[in-house]
């Protein structure tokens, strides 16, 4: 008989995880269990344990399959410890765990669209339900009803969640040959292609690549922050965190990423509205009393400064920011954000609201594990020197601004 495997998709209320696991089940021929259903069946029969219905699932599972997948379970340390346990006794590996982060915006726009079935305890998104009168549960036959959004709990649970993930992936992150996290901020077919490669890949970053190295104190012409330097463990790659007030364990604290932009910051080029960006950010986080502003060296959008003024040529010549480097044979975007997952782990902050126009910084730090509640925005008034700029991260690379440029 082939190995069993066990597959889990954690994540908060709202994230979608059905809707993932059922697509995830099929991909790749599993037996699809749902906690939610356990609950309700535990609810019922207060003589069995929750445990002891699970294990009983777990079994009939394995004798389907030998690949299985269980939808929202564990919630806590305890789920993850009886995981662990039962593994000995019913000859199981954990093969992979997917943890699905997502913004507290989406998770109340998800919610809107979602419908409840009392009896199985299984949630599901209006077009999920095949029924043509629309209140019948796939699963069950039951009654489905509108689920009532309370944000006030959604809130909490969100918190909750976040909270205990922290004692579970540091269980299952040693056990399990795989342990990853997904962004499902973006469209469904994306975050499903992201899931496939990488359980294909078989990643687990769990490790940590940059470390702290020194400290000081930094008054500047808007006000006295903590520096705090990080180097890598592998390389000389090195980058800043500049930080205001004890975010030690805080939640929902502002972060702004700022990639390095020697001609933007320090020679305050007319061209990009990155020096403008970096000192707002600098003021908004000062006046918020509460935030960290990391600054990465990664110059360019990640092509270098040779390179960078190349495209500073070539966009003088007419093409745009992205023409240029499609002209140089280079990518649009070659920043990466590694560093930041280990920076914010280091400080010990719980979530961010990061400031940014650019969903695509909020998808790879989700990917990374990063815990995001919103994207606050960061606009600069255009002028005649960058209104070219700013429509081209507007048109062409899905930055969000309100104003008109």
């Amino acid at each position: 008989m082939k190995n069993k495997e066990l597959y889990i998709i954690i994540g908060p209320m709202g994230a979608n995880k059905t809707i993932y696991s059922e697509t995830i089940a099929n991909l790749f021929n599993m037996t699809l269990i749902f906690w939610a259903k356990i609950g309700a069946e535990n609810g019922k029969n207060k003589k069995k344990d929750k445990f002891k219905i699970l294990e009983e699932h777990l079994i009939r599972s394995f004798k389907k399959s030998p690949h299985v997948i269980i939808d929202g379970f564990p919630t806590d340390k305890e789920d993850a410890l009886f995981l662990l346990s039962i593994s000995k006794k019913l000859n199981y590996k954990i093969k992979c765990v997917i943890q699905l982060n997502i913004s507290l915006r989406k998770i109340i726009q998800n919610l809107k669209n979602r419908f409840v079935c009392n009896n199985c305890g299984v949630f599901y998104e209006k077009d999920k339900i095949t029924d043509k009168k629309g209140n019948s549960c796939p699963n069950c036959g039951s009654v489905l009803i509108k689920y009532h959004i309370n944000e006030k709990g959604i809130k909490k649970d969100y918190y909750n969640f976040f909270d205990s993930i922290t004692a579970i992936s540091e269980i299952l992150s040693l056990y399990a040959e795989s342990y990853f996290s997904v962004s499902v901020e973006q469209p469904k077919h994306f975050v499903i292609s992201s899931i496939f490669q990488k359980i294909k890949n078989q990643e687990k970053n769990i490790y940590t690549l940059y470390e702290k190295k020194s400290q000081t104190k930094l008054k500047t012409k808007s006000g006295t922050f903590d520096v705090i330097t990080y180097l890598s463990k592998v390389d000389y790659k090195h980058h800043l965190a500049i930080i205001k007030g004890n975010v030690k364990q805080k939640t929902g604290v502002l972060l702004r990423i700022h990639s390095s932009c020697i001609t933007g910051d320090v020679f305050g080029s007319l061209k990009c509205d990155c020096g403008q960006q970096l000192q707002r950010a600098i003021k908004i986080i000062e006046k918020s009393k509460l935030g960290v502003l990391i600054y990465l060296y990664q110059e360019g959008r990640g092509i270098n400064i040779i390179n960078k003024i190349e495209a500073y040529n070539l966009q003088n010549n007419g093409a745009d920011t992205v023409e240029a480097n499609e002209l140089l044979k280079l990518p649009t975007e070659m920043r990466e954000y590694s560093a930041v997952k280990d920076i914010l782990a280091d400080l010990e902050i719980k979530s961010v609201r990061i400031l940014t126009n650019n969903p695509d910084k909020l998808y790879k730090l989700e990917e990374l594990g990063v815990v995001v509640e919103s994207m606050v925005p960061l606009e600069i008034k255009s002028s005649k020197h960058n209104k070219k700029y700013l429509l081209t991260k507007k048109n062409r690379m899905g930055h969000k601004f309100k104003m008109t440029i």
